[in-house]
């Protein structure tokens, strides 16, 4: 087993904080550049996932606040879809080079948040019908002034 992967198996801070001194020093050759490579890819695949994970969120409490009948949890809800679209901006402001996958991103994400959606009203006894497709686009999700079924149904 070599220095690199002993390291980085056995104590994964210190692998980091070794090589980041080297490159920081100028010695490249003496860089773990395969682990390095992979960690930077996963970095890369952890901003995606989070993206991911917002629109997903976002969707499902849009949803819940466009067919839900319940009146108390909609403050809530709405907050929710708030808190969502400014985690999305945020990640997006740090990596505008994933605002092209935001489309295809919501497409992806659709079956689990409308089954997230439908799974949390029918825990509360609702019964509605979600659209089979995704009835909003990428702008109308991520736009903070848009509320479905419009602001009065925030009362």
């Amino acid at each position: 087993m070599s220095e690199h992967q002993s390291l980085y198996d056995q104590d994964f801070y210190a692998w980091a904080r070794r090589n980041a001194a080297l490159l920081r020093a100028g010695r490249v050759a003496e860089v773990d550049c395969e682990h390095l490579a992979e960690e930077i890819e996963d970095m890369g695949k952890a901003q995606r996932h989070a993206l991911r994970s917002h629109l997903r969120q976002l969707i499902v409490h849009l949803l819940k606040l466009q067919y839900s009948p319940a009146e108390q949890p909609r403050r809530g809800w709405f907050e929710e879809v708030q808190n969502a679209r400014a985690e999305i901006a945020d990640r997006l402001a740090d990596s505008p080079s994933l605002a092209p996958e935001v489309d295809a991103m919501l497409i992806d994400t659709w079956p689990r948040a409308r089954r997230q959606a439908n799974d949390a009203l029918l825990a509360f006894g609702e019964h509605v019908r979600l659209p089979e497709f995704c009835p909003y686009t990428s702008e109308q999700a991520l736009d903070d002034g848009f509320v479905p079924n419009g602001p009065a149904s925030l009362r």
